[in-house]
């Protein structure tokens, strides 16, 4: 992991290495730890840290330098695209009422 990233993202989110370490169920010195690179979290920890902190796993790895999440439009279901059709469109409640269908539908799998 690249120790700095992990500092960086945790100051943008505006929180301290104990208030990361409440979220993570663990303590200051772990979060210490990994930001000085005298430890590396393991893969659930990663995990943990990218959804909470907002950006993937491969950015806190040092594997992209683009921090956020990007959405892949080929595995998206026919509702989200919808959905982001819509919402393109402006027309919000076309959104919201293919949201609202969807939730009366059973899941399809991905």
């Amino acid at each position: 992991m690249r120790q700095n990233r992990l500092k960086e993202i945790r100051l943008k989110n505006h929180l301290t290495q104990e208030e990361l370490a409440e979220k993570m169920k663990t303590d200051k010195v772990q979060i210490s730890r990994w930001e000085h690179g005298k430890a590396v979290p393991r893969s659930e920890a990663l995990i943990d840290l990218a959804s909470i902190l907002g950006v993937s796993v491969d950015y806190l790895l040092g594997l992209s330098d683009e921090p956020t999440i990007r959405v892949r439009v080929d595995n998206l279901s026919v509702e989200e695209m919808m959905v982001i059709t819509a919402m393109r469109r402006g027309d919000k409640e076309d959104a919201m009422r293919t949201i609202l269908n969807s939730e009366k539908r059973p899941p399809t799998a991905v």
